[in-house]
């Protein structure tokens, strides 16, 4: 059947087989039953690529049947963000699609490297490196990222605790090849055991681990997380004209709250942005929202509430690289925050640090600032927001969380920056009601499961209009408040200092061994022969 499969994509047209194969690369992020077809997803790129090199298309067409099978997979897979914005989800899908074909145009200029006797596929190394970059920069939208396929079918992927989700894409991609093999240089028993072992392997010692441990590890904490359902377009902020006065919306989380708060109750939750008006850090403790919150934390003194708010600073002259400057007002920061209250004690502070391109930041600000004054107003939380270099967990031992804001959680290696600093459980507040009902709040609750492997701790969700749960160590969903249900739900978090090799190393090291390979393999390519 691989084989009838085959010869039928080479004699279909190519525009057809670059729409096959984009259908493809997007049906794990379509439905957890079509997972398993991932690994097969990369045989129409190669079928592309052969009947290109072979002369059936002219090679100036590679760019554009490549093209066309990943902005198919970018507009399946990511549509939804035309729910929050029509001009943001065009230039997403262009752009990514567009990056995407970097690590291919390398792949068509390099196909492999032969070292000795050996030869290696370099579409391996391109596309690793590509994502571990794409993690990196002001212009990241790593959704995509092959390992993030499996965030639906956790179970198979126990092993992302070692190899985080480049550890998935690297699968992926080797079981694509083994295929190509298969199909191009014939059968043999070796390739059917190679293609068997890589296969089923890793999914067996997935499953093994996964029911053999224990996902409850460390010292129970009770956690109250609330889901207020106050919608992000109508009610939460001031400039909407049937916006909710903000002490009425602290009011609505505090009712939620207090029906479910307990004398064990340790932490409570409030979602990203939760505090709609604008917080003037340096005189924090006489803004009105901070003292209806003081009030309500006083009367439950046992408790650490973590809430969002936006918050700016101001400042005598140019400080930071994201700082704007206004007339009237100076230069300033506003941040995507996260504020952690306790009774009698100084309000902690985190500044969100991975923020959304486009949207809450102004890609390379030094290069692009006089924009940046455009898109950004003292009285929004859009634009170029300003950030924190270091990661920070909240609370005092053996009691401290990492306070995710939102897109940081689809980031492994910047997640695992808390774990340094002694976070031993996880704290992800976020308001997905931008995407209204539609897959985008479904993958970011799934990517929190990958988050619970890679870093080995629970983790309790505040979703403002999301889907609000608590997650075991191994990334099981215990409890969840679905789609636009407002209310509150008490669980158990278990907090741990356990550090997972992922967390102490991250990807950093592969992409390191990657960026030597690729140099080595582009200097053997260019002068080898010579």
């Amino acid at each position: 059947m691989l084989f009838a499969w085959q010869a039928w994509l080479d004699r279909i047209p190519l525009w057809a087989v670059s729409i096959i194969g984009g259908i493809m690369l997007s049906s794990g992020w379509l439905h957890p039953l079509l997972t398993p077809v991932i690994f097969l997803a990369w045989q129409p790129f190669f079928t592309l690529k052969r009947r290109i090199v072979k002369g059936v298309a002219k090679k100036s067409t590679y760019f554009l049947y490549t093209y066309l099978m990943l902005l198919v997979w970018n507009l399946i897979s990511t549509w939804w963000i035309w729910n929050s914005t029509i001009g943001g989800m065009i230039a997403a899908n262009i752009c990514n699609a567009l990056l995407m074909y970097l690590p291919l145009w390398y792949y068509r200029k390099f196909p492999t490297t032969k070292i000795g006797n050996l030869t290696f596929d370099n579409l391996l190394p391109a596309w690793l490196l590509f994502e571990y970059v794409h993690m990196q920069w002001d212009l990241s939208w790593s959704w995509l990222n092959l390992g993030n396929v499996f965030a639906f079918t956790h179970h198979w992927v126990q092993w992302y605790s070692i190899t985080g989700v480049l550890g998935g894409t690297l699968w992926v991609l080797v079981i694509n090849l083994l295929i190509k093999n298969l199909v191009n240089k014939g059968t043999t028993w070796s390739r059917y055991w190679q293609l068997a072992a890589f296969w089923v392997l890793p999914i067996i010692g997935s499953m093994v681990y996964f029911y053999a441990r224990d996902p409850h590890q460390g010292t129970a904490a009770e956690v109250v997380v609330v889901q207020p359902n106050v919608d992000p377009y109508k009610e939460k902020f001031a400039d909407a004209e049937t916006a909710i006065p903000a002490s009425e919306q602290i009011k609505r989380f505090i009712a939620l709250s207090e029906a479910k708060i307990t004398d064990s109750t340790v932490w409570v939750l409030w979602p990203e942005t939760c505090l709609p008006d604008l917080i003037d850090e340096a005189n924090a403790e006489i803004d009105p929202q901070i003292q209806q919150i003081r009030t309500f934390v006083n009367k439950y003194p046992h408790i650490k509430l973590l809430t969002g708010s936006t918050t700016y600073l101001l400042y005598p002259e140019k400080q930071t690289r994201t700082a704007r400057f206004k007339e009237g007002v100076g230069y300033y920061d506003v941040f995507n925050t996260g504020l952690l209250f306790q009774s009698g004690k100084k309000v902690e502070v985190y500044h969100k640090s991975k923020l959304v391109p486009g949207v809450e930041q102004l890609p390379y600000p030094e290069f692009f600032g006089l924009l940046g004054s455009l898109a950004i107003d003292l009285g929004g939380t859009a634009g170029g927001l300003g950030s924190q270099p270091n990661r920070t967990a909240l609370g005092e031992m053996p009691n401290r969380m990492a306070p995710i804001i939102c897109y940081e959680s689809v980031y492994g290696g910047f997640c695992s920056g808390f774990m340094t600093d002694n976070a031993q459980v996880i704290g992800i507040i976020t308001n997905d009601g931008w995407w209204g009902n539609t897959p985008g709040h479904q993958h970011h609750l799934a990517y929190a499961r990958l988050r619970a492997i890679e870093s080995g701790k629970s983790i309790a969700r505040s979703a403002n209009t999301g889907i609000s749960a608590f997650l075991n160590q191994r990334g099981d969903i215990e409890q969840q408040l679905g789609w636009w249900q407002k209310g509150a739900l008490v669980g158990k978090v278990y907090l741990n200092s356990n550090r997972t090799f992922y967390s102490y190393f991250n990807e950093a090291w592969l992409a390191y061994a990657l960026t030597v390979y690729l140099l080595v393999a582009f200097a053997l390519n260019k002068w080898g022969n010579r």
